[in-house]
């Protein structure tokens, strides 16, 4: 016998859903709730091996509790996770790497004055090196805040039209000037560059921040490295746009918080998927830290960088390998920043602002343009903000188009390249300054060939139909953008010095059998 659908149950059960949800918002505006909700978060932090985790615990309580104070909060943040993430080089080989440059430059006794490099332990010699540390970036921070009064005093000098250029001028003058210096003048030089290069696209933020009726808006410290991001990329682009998403009222902020905590366990969920797909695919040789008691697999496939020094000495894997390879070191870069922009914006909403993903349903792209905007949201709107606008309201104003594509090769070529140039650079330290350029050519070869792509995507979709395909023209464009990314995910290693020979021996031994 047929049972006929009740055509009132789905809306019993939304209805139940909603009513769930609008108890769970309730329960968040109260203290109990709210600092309930910070410690099963502050839980969650652990568990996903957050760094610094119970210190951000404390910090959302006081967020939670104390919303009115945000600001200052932040600035107290700011303040403390100077001392707890330095922003010193940035290398899990610190401070032993930075031990030996210094050593060669003859600075080796100046590093007591920072965390984590000076050889007498003791709280002496931790209080020396906050000392120092602190006095180091009290000295970026007065000249961000003089830099900043001359390009907003003096709009029509050289700082005032071109603040950010200004900035990248002064990285690179200082990065190329270090290699010739000794003693503690060189030490000078490369603690104020290295932590200048923490804070630069911060300040860049506020360098370019809109003047609403003509005055110049407030500088907020507190907004200078998040503490929910301590990464140089601001997670949460700068002040103003903080200040447009931050929750107006109680309401507002226990729909806020409620969301960060569905996405964290969103991040969750990715992450245990991960750990056993990577565990089933790599076995033993898994990038994981976690593995399942009682569970052991021996793994059937190579890692990515196995495969590409097999390729660089002549001695690649079977063809029948290389695709595999390469379309699970793809899947997995994509799965590593969704589960690391994900534990990064549920912070940020837990601290009260609803700030965009990082990453959103990049998988359902259908144009390469449309792929970079989902995947890696805040790079490329920190791109956009330095180098599209700026190029796009300057150049080749008579032709539109030529406009269009020479402003998108300024932000995903030459953006994208001087950013992770500067930020490995730990590279320019350790080989010199055109060295580590010189070296650095691969990943230009690459930023090249992506803003190429991306700018003859953006011409297509100025040129195709206002619908987006469906079907198999949907499924075929997916496929197409896929495998563009996929191809291109050989030469993006933004970290390391390898030639151009070197992944190009790999990306050829796709195609040949």
């Amino acid at each position: 016998m047929t049972t006929l659908a009740n055509p009132l149950a789905m809306p019993l059960q939304a209805s139940a859903k909603v009513k769930f949800y609008e108890k769970l918002c309730a329960l968040a505006q109260t203290l109990p709730g709210r600092l309930a909700m910070v410690l099963v978060f502050t839980v969650m932090l652990k568990a996903t091996r957050v760094n610094a985790w119970w210190q951000t615990g404390i910090f959302l309580a006081l967020l939670s509790t104390l919303p009115i104070y945000r600001k200052q909060i932040l600035t107290l943040a700011a303040i403390t996770w100077i001392f707890i993430l330095p922003p010193l080089l940035i290398n899990p080989l610190y401070p032993d790497q930075f031990t030996k440059i210094a050593e060669r430059h003859n600075a080796l006794s100046w590093l007591r004055f920072l965390p984590g490099s000076h050889i007498n332990g003791g709280l002496y010699s931790l209080l020396i090196a906050n000392l120092g540390l602190a006095i180091c970036v009290a000295i970026v921070f007065t000249f961000a805040l003089t830099y900043t009064w001359i390009a907003r005093r003096y709009p029509k000098s050289i700082i005032g039209r071109r603040p950010v250029t200004g900035l990248i001028v002064l990285m690179l003058l200082l990065l190329g000037v270090q290699s010739r210096l000794t003693g503690w003048v060189w030490f000078a030089v490369a603690t104020f560059e290295l932590i200048l290069g923490h804070y630069i696209w911060f300040f860049a933020y506020t360098l370019s921040e809109p003047r609403p009726g003509g005055k110049s808006p407030p500088i907020q410290i507190g907004y200078w490295r998040y503490f929910w991001a301590v990464n140089k990329c601001p997670i949460g682009k700068g002040a103003q746009y903080l200040d447009r998403v931050v929750a107006r009222n109680d309401q507002d902020l226990a729909k806020i918080q409620l969301s960060g905590m569905k996405l964290m366990l969103w991040a969750i969920a990715l992450t245990a998927i991960r750990i056993i797909v990577s565990s089933w695919l790599f076995g033993p040789r898994s990038e994981s830290l976690t593995r399942i008691p009682g569970w052991n697999p021996t793994g059937w496939l190579p890692g990515f960088d196995d495969a590409l020094h097999r390729a660089i000495i002549g001695n690649p894997y079977p063809w029948s390998l290389r695709w595999p390879i390469l379309i699970a070191h793809f899947l997995f870069l994509i799965l590593d920043l969704a589960i690391w922009g994900h534990k990064l914006i549920a912070i940020a909403r837990m601290a009260g602002f609803m700030v965009f993903r990082n990453m959103y349903r990049p998988m359902a792209s259908i144009s390469i343009a449309e792929f970079y905007n989902r995947f890696h949201w805040y790079f490329k709107e920190m791109l956009v903000t330095f180098f599209f606008f700026p190029t796009y309201l300057r150049y080749f104003k008579k032709w539109p188009r030529l406009r269009i594509f020479f402003a998108t090769v300024a932000a995903a070529g030459f953006g994208n390249f001087i950013y992770h140039f500067l930020h490995y650079d730990r590279n320019i330290y350790e080989y010199g300054l055109w060295k580590a350029f010189v070296d650095y050519h691969p990943y230009a070869v690459y930023t090249t060939f992506l803003a190429v792509g991306i700018g003859i995507s953006q011409f297509r979709a100025h040129g195709a139909k206002k619908d987006r395909p469906t079907g198999l023209r949907k499924f075929a464009a997916i496929l197409g953008v896929m495998l563009f990314f996929c191809l291109m995910s050989v030469f993006d290693e933004g970290s390391t010095m390898r030639r151009m020979t070197d992944y190009w021996a790999y990306w050829t031994d796709l195609f040949i059998p």
